[in-house]
């Protein structure tokens, strides 16, 4: 039996292979966040432009926007990023300012820009907003998912069990 990153017990199958699989992913993150944050105490990271911060993870193996984002949100309190889980992408697509076509791996600046630009016009900060969002949307589970089911089919007809009663052939 060996620690892991966390110093929790770690057992290991006959081909070497962790049985748990969360140890693993949760000390993946650790490494990319504790490189994250070894990059911002170097001296070319700008500390104070919180999107230039955000854009220099990019040389940050597997730092992805979403993830640099709150870290730098988390970082600086800044409201020019936005974090865009897949709860504020729902509500963004029933809201129509996604389209459905839209993703985070494709399209987080454009998406990011449109969230933020909502909430400039709401005159909320962003990070509000989020939070709004995100616990609607994560407490709500079924509604959300109704919804999310009448936006991806909107036209498809009612589902009859039978199309013609016994007897009533025509």
């Amino acid at each position: 039996m060996t620690k892991s990153l966390f110093g929790e017990d770690v057992t290991r199958t006959a081909a070497g292979r962790r049985t748990t699989d969360k140890i693993s992913l949760l000390e993946k993150k650790a490494r990319y966040l504790a490189a994250a944050f070894r990059r911002l105490r170097s001296a070319d990271v700008p500390m104070t432009d919180a999107i230039e911060l955000r854009n220099s993870f990019d040389d940050v193996a597997r730092h992805r926007p979403k993830t640099a984002s709150w870290t730098v949100r988390n970082w600086t309190n800044s409201d020019e990023v936005a974090i865009l889980d897949i709860h504020i992408v729902r509500a963004g697509v029933l809201m129509n300012l996604y389209d459905r076509g839209e993703t985070v791996e494709k399209h987080y600046l454009e998406m990011e820009k449109k969230f933020i630009t909502l909430a400039k016009r709401m005159a909320i900060p962003t990070s509000d907003l989020d939070a709004l969002i995100w616990s609607m949307m994560r407490t709500t589970p079924r509604i959300v998912a109704q919804l999310m089911l009448n936006i991806e089919t909107p036209t498809r007809p009612p589902k009859h069990r039978h199309s013609r009663r016994k007897g009533l052939e025509r």
